[in-house]
């Protein structure tokens, strides 16, 4: 199963958090 981890993600979400279960 995926990890589902909040990350600071400014790429994909401006507030800087998104659920991803993408490494990168």
């Amino acid at each position: 199963m995926p990890k589902i981890t909040v990350l600071p993600h400014p790429q994909l979400c401006p507030e800087g958090k998104v659920l991803s279960d993408i490494p990168t």
